[in-house]
């Protein structure tokens, strides 16, 4: 591991409905938005190492300068909805967490939260620089997703990239804020159709799925522990039934979550139905991963 790298932070938008993703603090809130910022230092020493305590003394001393400021990592969470998150090696899905990865996820009804955070780590950086003896600053790298909105400039030693849908850190690389389990999308193509499997965490979404009439299935394997419960869409019409699967990515059920999705059978070049995937590829909160 090199003894100088920079800090790489990416953000994304994880859902529109914090209720959906983190009902515990938003169960019953509306207009209130979550996102993602997740963090890498590929360095020795490095910066992100026992972020927790590193977290709450920095904040206890802030406090300390300034009452206005949270004093610990759980008033952070608690009165301006940022939370810290570590992943484990906890997987059970295998959907590709990646050990120690750092996250912290924002609530807020607009961007501005996104760059309150921003400036909060920036602060923190700082502290951390002081109290390694450094010279220079930390050099942060801030990759913002297709429609995120930044204004990290005025950071010392941060250089903001423009917007992409292809980051250094994908989005199912950090856990999720609550669980281990994420939606993910098994997508068969067939000539014109397109079969829809949808897994993992849809108990949250049962009621919207059982009002757009997507029925649920068990899914036999080699063992009860390989058993898994799918809601699914059979042979849409890529063309005449495409309404119904961007209005269950919507407003009628996901409301624009950011979702896994996984290309289980490859459709034939040409076709309406390679048309339709080409088209899912383009929405941002789609992340496509290998099968």
């Amino acid at each position: 591991m090199p003894t100088s790298a920079p800090v790489v932070i990416c953000v994304y938008l994880v859902s529109e409905s914090a209720a959906d993703v983190w009902p515990s603090m938003y169960e019953n809130s509306a207009g209130v938005s979550v996102w993602q910022i997740q963090m890498e230092h590929a360095a020795r020493p490095n910066v992100l190492f026992d972020q927790v305590s590193s977290w709450n003394d920095f904040l206890k001393k802030a406090h300390a300068d300034d009452e206005s400021v949270p004093s610990s990592l759980r008033e952070l969470q608690e009165k301006c909805g940022c939370r810290l998150l570590i992943s484990d090696s906890s997987d059970p899905d295998e959907v590709g967490f990646v050990q120690w990865r750092s996250a912290w996820y924002v609530a807020g009804e607009s961007h501005e939260c996104i760059d309150n955070m921003l400036a909060l780590i920036n602060d923190w950086l700082t502290y951390k620089k002081e109290q390694a003896a450094k010279e220079q600053p930390y050099e942060v790298r801030l990759y913002p997703h297709v429609g995120v909105q930044t204004n990290a400039d005025e950071f010392e030693n941060w250089c903001t990239e423009e917007q992409a849908a292809s980051l250094p850190l994908a989005f199912f690389e950090a856990q999720p804020i609550q669980g281990k389990r994420v939606v993910t999308l098994n997508l068969e193509a067939d000539g014109d159709h397109v079969s829809v499997l949808i897994s993992g965490n849809t108990w949250a979404f049962r009621s919207r799925l059982d009002a757009l009439g997507v029925a649920g299935a068990y899914h036999e394997g080699a063992s009860d522990k390989d058993k898994r419960y799918y809601r699914v869409l059979k042979n849409l019409h890529a063309i005449t039934d495409k309404g119904k699967l961007l209005d269950l990515l919507g407003t009628a059920c996901f409301k624009n979550m950011a979702l896994r999705v996984v290309v289980d059978k490859e459709p034939e070049s040409g076709s309406a139905a390679a048309a339709l995937i080409g088209e899912l590829q383009e929405m941002p909160q789609l992340h496509f991963v290998k099968a």
